[in-house]
């Protein structure tokens, strides 16, 4: 049976919980056990996760866009969600793609290293349903 709360609707990108006083718009996702509310106004292509981490996830912020862990196997970088295999085979080529100079190519390989063993430290570098 469906759970039900007053004031509140499931997202239909999602399933994640939205209070009606709140807006959520566009191809803005907001899944898991997530929770917006309040005034607050999600729009664009963000994505919004209730997930739970036992420890506080990698966050580097970058010269040009922070990267992190965002769930079990992926990495976030700007708006670039990627497994992190994909990650550790195309990071220079994406980096280049998007204008990144050289001395930004060695800087954003390492923190994909970095990321890398932090997500082997605490054995979420696959996943969760591979």
């Amino acid at each position: 049976m469906e759970e039900k709360r007053t004031g509140w609707h499931r997202h239909s990108n999602g399933g994640g919980w939205v209070e009606d006083t709140a807006q959520v718009s566009g191809d803005a996702q907001v899944y898991g056990d997530a929770w917006v509310y309040g005034r607050a106004r999600v729009s664009g292509k963000a994505q919004v996760d209730g997930s739970k981490h036992a420890v506080s996830p990698v966050y580097i912020q970058g010269s040009r866009f922070p990267m992190h862990y965002a769930h079990a196997g992926y990495v976030r970088s700007g708006c670039l969600l990627k497994p992190l295999a994909w990650w550790l085979e195309h990071v220079e080529a994406c980096a280049a793609e998007h204008g990144y100079g050289a001395m930004e190519i060695v800087e954003y390989r390492g923190h994909v290293e970095a990321i890398a063993a932090w997500m082997r430290l605490y054995g979420v570098d696959a996943d969760e349903e591979g």
